[in-house]
């Protein structure tokens, strides 16, 4: 746990051991406070877990690199450009043959640029990079390494929610991004190859009434082909009159789309 208050960036470099454990971090912030906790798959256990929480102020440039002196292998190195979060976890397992299985996300990130995750196991690594930005402006970034099943735990607040899950293959990139406004759209980029087996993903955003926001969307494709898809509205007094998808490309089959606004759920037509 760190605590600066000094007006300045500032840079912190830690080095300790902790038995075969050799952790090295290197953190420029700003002011604010910021608690970074971890586990790693140890003999038996298979689980693995890493939090990360800075109060929901935004910090700047971390590495973390946990490093096993037996065996002379970088087992886990974080880092990133900037972020802001709220009880950041991150959960996972590792079976037998180096897979990532029950990879859970709970807690809540406003804003984090160029992640980097590398976490090492049965002589492979597992890479996750990716940048995020949450609000009524925003973007996903997600690109593996190895084929995994992801959760998004139900992160949400009265003014917030994101929840979902992605079924991805290996080697592959996902991006989602989306303006909120009268004139507004959302995009999902696949980069030129299947990216998956499932995507279900929805956002909302605004104050809620009878348990739902005021503005949102949600995506779900039961055949995760190889898409890049525009959809944007215009509205009217506070309605949707006009929701396309650019290119008149109509949307794949086993592809759900609908967009939330003033509480009431648009279906985008095939």
């Amino acid at each position: 746990t760190a605590y600066k208050y000094s007006g300045a960036p500032t840079q912190l470099t830690t080095v300790f051991s902790l038995s075969k454990w050799e952790v090295t971090g290197v953190l420029t912030v700003k002011d604010g406070y910021l608690s970074v906790t971890w586990g790693i798959p140890f003999k038996e256990s298979k689980h693995a877990i890493l939090g990360f929480d800075t109060n929901d102020k935004e910090m700047l440039g971390l590495d973390i690199q946990v490093y096993d002196t037996e065996n002379n292998t970088e087992i886990l190195k974080v880092g990133f450009d900037a972020v802001a979060t709220q009880d950041l976890t991150l959960s996972w397992d590792v079976n037998g043959l180096g897979n990532i299985t029950n990879l859970r996300w709970s807690g809540r990130i406003t804003k984090l640029l160029n992640l980097k995750i590398s976490v090492y196991y049965n002589s492979n690594y597992f890479d996750i990079t990716g940048s995020w930005i949450l609000g009524e402006n925003g973007s996903l970034v997600v690109q593996l390494n190895k084929k995994v099943d992801f959760t998004l735990a139900n992160i949400t607040s009265d003014n917030f929610k994101l929840q979902g899950h992605l079924s991805l293959y290996s080697d592959r990139k996902l991006k989602i991004e989306w303006r909120l406004g009268e004139t507004g759209f959302f995009t999902v980029y696949t980069f030129g190859k299947p990216v998956g087996e499932q995507l279900n993903v929805e956002f909302g955003y605004g104050q809620k009434q009878n348990n739902t926001h005021r503005y949102g969307f949600k995506l779900l494709a039961t055949d995760f082909l190889n898409v890049t898809r525009t959809i944007q509205w215009d509205t009217e007094n506070g309605f949707v009159p006009r929701i396309w998808i650019l290119g008149d490309k109509p949307l794949p089959n086993g592809w759900t789309a609908k967009l939330l606004w003033n509480y009431k759920w648009y279906e985008v037509m095939k």
